[in-house]
């Protein structure tokens, strides 16, 4: 019956939308002119000493409803969203409720002092201010009430458990219990440490962190998602999370509303800022704090050419070669999408940098020679190269093509147009390489290193060669990371390996980091092998 009574347009509206202001304002008055009036039915029905009731009547409308009148615009008690009211919304109206009162009574003492005459008792100051809180009170709650009823079916919504149990994490339940579409119902909250006895916090079940019996809490909840806010992800690192995912508990986490909305959006569900965790979000150790100074007074003023621009390595390294003052940048890669949309990031971004963008594929000799010829780089970035291990097993003539002949042509045509530095991104597989992508790799840095010895012997050229080598980056192309997070979407648990090892991760901005200070720091010939932050 309330389901059909919910489709009514009336009711539709009800849902979707706030109520006006000037009607919870208009709510708020009617509810003390009730009260002022029931006062004086009081007096009347008990028969009060009261001289003349229309009169007094009406000084109490003036001595009373003014006060509250004023306090409630200067307060703007009517302007929280009633469905969504809590303590705050106690908070304003028991403040105007107090000044209200405390108005009338002084104002009806300096009459009193004044002219020897009370235009209103205390007494009913104090009945007019108890049963006008209670009726704002009970306005509020019924409509809370009438919103959760006439809400859409809650089994549409995904049962979450909200992780702590303090004032924010309350506020985040309440909020999204608000929410018209019901993307996330709260049914619980998480406490990490034990909780006596069974406790409930706004009708959610309160249930502790314990690695033997969180599996089972859950069930009891009839939920399988943790839902946590990105001020809390320190929290969980380590063994929390590692619990939580061996007990196949999904992770969610709610963004800062300044990281999913901008001031031109306006106000947005709270649900539209969840999202599944990612794996840097449990990196277990502070960043990398590198030290840029090298980096950034080698590129300053210079121009960089970069391939394989439009990837996940490639792109940041354009990113940072910005943010140090390059005089331009030269973007080259294949995929013309991922190009596209890096020049509209660059351009809003660092709208002061000149880069040129070239779709072009390193294994055109032709076209790489005109490129270089255009834009004389004195610095290479040679990050193109295909990286997937099981794919180049099984195309591994374009292994070849790509990752050899590819890193060939473009350190040729650097030593023909005097760059200064050609830094290869290589990467650890290409040690003692035991597939097709990691043996291309170390036939590259092979050739490289023979042209940084030739040229330094024989002073033929210049340019140096400098080879960096690194894995498990976090959202690298080519990395297992992808695996990992769907792992970790899933519920997990996070299959490293089959054997029992321990593996480091960098995220792209430290590496890429790495890389750059590498290449300011070297005279050429060496291959810089990175773990955890440390040239090895």
């Amino acid at each position: 019956m309330l389901r059909t009574f919910a489709r009514f347009l009336f009711v539709k509206l009800f849902k979707s939308s706030a109520a006006p202001q000037w009607a919870v304002l208009l709510t708020d008055m009617v509810s003390c002119v009730i009260a002022i009036l029931m006062v004086c039915g009081f007096n009347v029905s008990s028969h009060a000493d009261v001289v003349d009731i229309p009169v007094y009547v009406t000084q109490m409308g003036l001595f009373c409803f003014i006060p509250y009148l004023i306090f409630s615009l200067l307060t703007g008690s009517y302007r929280f969203i009633v469905r969504l009211s809590i303590m705050e919304d106690i908070q304003r109206i028991a403040v105007v409720v107090v000044l209200s009162s405390l108005l009338t009574m002084a104002i009806a003492t300096v009459f009193r002092f004044s002219s020897g005459y009370l235009p209103v008792r205390v007494w009913d100051i104090y009945l007019v201010g108890v049963i006008t809180f209670t009726f704002m009170m009970i306005v509020r709650m019924s409509v809370k009430s009438l919103y959760r009823m006439f809400l859409d079916d809650i089994s549409k919504c995904r049962p979450v458990v909200i992780y702590g149990y303090d004032f924010n994490s309350v506020t985040l339940a309440n909020a999204l219990k608000g929410e018209s579409d019901c993307r996330y119902y709260p049914v619980g909250l998480l406490a990490v440490g034990k909780v006596e006895g069974d406790k409930a916090i706004n009708g959610l079940s309160v249930i502790s962190f314990d690695a033997g019996t969180i599996s089972e809490s859950f069930k009891r909840l009839k939920c399988d998602t943790l839902l946590l806010m990105s001020s809390q992800l320190p929290d969980i690192r380590g063994a929390v999370a590692e619990t939580l995912l061996d007990n196949n508990i999904k992770l969610l986490v709610i963004n800062r509303a300044q990281e999913y909305m901008s001031e031109a959006d306006g106000p947005r569900p709270l649900s539209q800022g969840v999202r599944h965790i990612k794996i840097e979000d449990l990196l277990a150790r502070l960043p990398i704090d590198q030290e840029k100074s090298y980096s950034r007074s080698m590129i300053r003023g210079k121009v960089v050419m970069i391939t394989g621009a439009a990837g996940s390595i490639g792109s940041e390294i354009v990113r940072q070669t910005a943010q140090f003052g390059a005089a331009g940048i030269v973007l080259v890669d294949q995929a013309e999408t991922p190009m596209h949309d890096l020049s509209l990031e660059i351009a809003a971004s660092f709208p002061a940098v000149r880069c040129d963008y070239y779709v072009a594929d390193v294994t055109d000799r032709k076209r790489m020679d005109q490129i270089f010829k255009d834009s004389n780089p004195q610095f290479v970035f040679h990050a193109a190269a295909y990286k997937h291990v099981p794919m180049m097993e099984n195309n591994p003539v374009t292994a070849v093509k790509n990752n050899v002949f590819g890193t060939k042509i473009i350190a040729d045509l650097s030593v023909r147009y005097n760059v200064d530095k050609f830094v290869m991104i290589s990467t650890d597989k290409a040690v003692n390489p035991s597939n097709i992508m990691g043996a291309t790799k170390r036939i590259a840095e092979i050739y490289v290193q023979s042209l940084n010895n030739e040229s330094g012997a024989k002073g033929r050229s210049r340019t140096r060669f400098v080879t960096t080598r690194f894995g498990n980056v976090l959202g690298s192309n080519g990395s297992v990371i992808p695996i990992f997070t769907r792992q970790i979407e899933n519920g997990g648990p996070v299959t490293v390996t089959d054997r029992n090892i321990i593996r480091y991760f960098m995220t792209i901005p430290e590496a890429c980091s790495l890389v750059l200070e590498a290449a300011a720091r070297s005279n050429g010939g060496e291959i810089y092998i990175f773990d955890m932050g440390k040239a090895v």
